[in-house]
């Protein structure tokens, strides 16, 4: 009896650790963005290389896209903004496309560094009027 609970414990504790695993290195592809059309769209902010999916390693990508959804969703809910829900869009700092977005979202901007191009283009951003969510504001674990 005493080995058939220490075989259901190693058994539970490897599945546990896979699927924890499994959480880490799951890659979701990153969607088109939404055409513009003056709808409001949930905007997140990517910084670093351009990558073509999104996954909780990737610090900026964190959640992508269930935090997006979740979000609209909700402010769908508590709002007569009507956004979109299923949609979403990911642009760089430096994106001309952002100033057409009055709110953008930003996932651990501690891992964030800018180049003089994207800290010129997002604070011309701030100084129109943007507004940006920072979330998950931890210090650089590198």
């Amino acid at each position: 009896m005493r080995q058939a609970l220490v075989v259901v414990a190693l058994l539970a504790g490897t599945v546990s650790a896979l699927a924890q695993g499994q959480r880490f290195r799951y890659a979701e592809p990153i969607r088109p963005n939404a055409p513009y059309d003056g709808k409001f769209t949930f905007v997140r902010l990517r910084y670093g290389p351009p990558t073509q999916y999104a996954m909780q390693r990737i610090p900026w990508s964190h959640d992508y896209p269930t935090g997006e959804r979740h979000f609209m969703q909700i402010m769908n809910e508590v709002t007569l903004l009507a956004p979109h829900i299923e949609e979403t869009n990911i642009h760089a700092l430096n994106d001309p496309e952002l100033f057409r977005h009055p709110v953008a979202y930003m996932a651990e901007p501690g891992f964030w560094t800018l180049t003089e191009t994207e800290a010129a283009s997002f604070r011309a951003y701030l100084q129109k009027g943007g507004f940006v969510i920072f979330d998950d504001f931890a210090e650089n674990r590198g």
